[in-house]
Protein backbone atom coordinates (compact mmCIF):
# COMPACT_ATOMS: atom_id res chain seq x y z
CA UNK A 1 0.00 0.00 0.00
CA UNK A 2 2.42 2.21 1.28
CA UNK A 3 4.90 1.21 -2.14
CA UNK A 4 1.71 2.34 -4.23
CA UNK A 5 1.62 5.91 -2.71
CA UNK A 6 4.83 6.63 -2.42
CA UNK A 7 5.33 5.82 -6.43
CA UNK A 8 2.16 7.99 -7.29
CA UNK A 9 3.42 10.89 -5.11
CA UNK A 10 6.50 10.90 -7.59
CA UNK A 11 4.41 11.20 -11.26
CA UNK A 12 0.99 12.39 -12.36
CA UNK A 13 -1.01 9.45 -12.20
CA UNK A 14 -0.42 6.25 -13.85
CA UNK A 15 -2.44 3.39 -14.83
CA UNK A 16 -3.06 -0.02 -13.21
CA UNK A 17 -0.73 -1.19 -15.93
CA UNK A 18 1.92 1.49 -15.63
CA UNK A 19 2.19 0.92 -11.42
CA UNK A 20 2.38 -2.84 -12.13
CA UNK A 21 5.77 -2.22 -14.68
CA UNK A 22 7.24 -0.54 -11.36
CA UNK A 23 6.27 -2.34 -8.83
CA UNK A 24 6.43 -6.23 -7.98
CA UNK A 25 2.64 -6.46 -7.67
CA UNK A 26 -0.25 -8.07 -9.45
CA UNK A 27 -2.89 -6.14 -11.37
CA UNK A 28 -5.18 -7.85 -8.89
CA UNK A 29 -3.13 -7.05 -5.71
CA UNK A 30 -2.70 -3.07 -7.23
CA UNK A 31 -6.40 -2.58 -8.31
CA UNK A 32 -7.38 -4.25 -4.72
CA UNK A 33 -5.65 -1.91 -2.95
CA UNK A 34 -6.49 1.31 -5.32
CA UNK A 35 -9.97 0.58 -4.82
CA UNK A 36 -9.71 0.51 -0.39
CA UNK A 37 -7.69 4.10 -0.68
CA UNK A 38 -10.36 5.40 -3.08
CA UNK A 39 -13.23 4.55 -0.26
CA UNK A 40 -11.34 6.39 2.35
CA UNK A 41 -13.01 9.30 3.66
CA UNK A 42 -10.93 11.81 2.97
CA UNK A 43 -9.06 9.59 -0.17
CA UNK A 44 -5.54 9.59 -0.55
CA UNK A 45 -5.76 8.59 -4.47
CA UNK A 46 -8.45 9.75 -7.35
CA UNK A 47 -9.15 7.91 -10.31
CA UNK A 48 -8.99 10.35 -13.81
CA UNK A 49 -10.01 8.10 -16.41
CA UNK A 50 -7.81 5.35 -16.12
CA UNK A 51 -5.01 7.03 -14.38
CA UNK A 52 -4.75 7.01 -10.36
CA UNK A 53 -3.36 10.09 -8.68
CA UNK A 54 -2.20 10.93 -5.42
CA UNK A 55 -3.80 13.53 -3.53
CA UNK A 56 -2.48 16.02 -0.64
CA UNK A 57 -4.23 13.68 1.86
CA UNK A 58 -1.77 12.48 4.76
CA UNK A 59 -3.27 8.68 4.55
CA UNK A 60 -2.07 6.65 7.33
CA UNK A 61 -3.40 3.28 7.83
CA UNK A 62 -6.14 2.73 10.52
CA UNK A 63 -4.43 -0.38 12.73
CA UNK A 64 -7.33 0.06 15.61
CA UNK A 65 -10.15 0.06 13.01
CA UNK A 66 -8.44 -3.23 11.34
CA UNK A 67 -8.07 -5.16 14.32
CA UNK A 68 -11.52 -4.13 15.67
CA UNK A 69 -13.04 -5.21 12.01
CA UNK A 70 -11.52 -8.32 12.32
CA UNK A 71 -12.56 -9.38 15.71
CA UNK A 72 -16.10 -8.88 14.55
CA UNK A 73 -16.07 -10.94 12.01
CA UNK A 74 -14.07 -13.43 13.45
CA UNK A 75 -17.18 -13.26 16.11
CA UNK A 76 -19.68 -12.99 13.34
CA UNK A 77 -17.89 -16.02 11.74
CA UNK A 78 -17.94 -17.88 14.62
CA UNK A 79 -21.73 -17.37 15.27
CA UNK A 80 -22.52 -19.18 12.01
CA UNK A 81 -20.74 -22.15 12.38
CA UNK A 82 -22.38 -22.61 15.59
CA UNK A 83 -25.74 -21.70 13.81
CA UNK A 84 -25.02 -24.60 11.52
CA UNK A 85 -23.90 -26.91 13.76
CA UNK A 86 -27.31 -26.60 15.89
CA UNK A 87 -30.22 -28.22 15.30
CA UNK A 88 -32.38 -25.12 14.80
CA UNK A 89 -30.45 -25.00 11.45
CA UNK A 90 -32.91 -25.63 8.78
CA UNK A 91 -30.10 -27.44 6.70
CA UNK A 92 -28.79 -29.66 9.36
CA UNK A 93 -31.88 -30.05 11.46
CA UNK A 94 -33.99 -30.89 8.16
CA UNK A 95 -31.08 -33.78 6.85
CA UNK A 96 -30.67 -35.39 10.42
CA UNK A 97 -34.69 -35.66 10.40
CA UNK A 98 -34.92 -36.74 7.12
CA UNK A 99 -32.06 -39.20 7.67
CA UNK A 100 -34.06 -40.45 10.83
CA UNK A 101 -37.52 -41.07 9.00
Amino acid sequence: MQNILALLETVDGLTISQIEDKLNLRYGQIEKVLKILSVENPAPVIKDEKRWQRTPVDYRMDHERIQRLTRQREVEWREVQDYINSETCPRVGGATQLALS
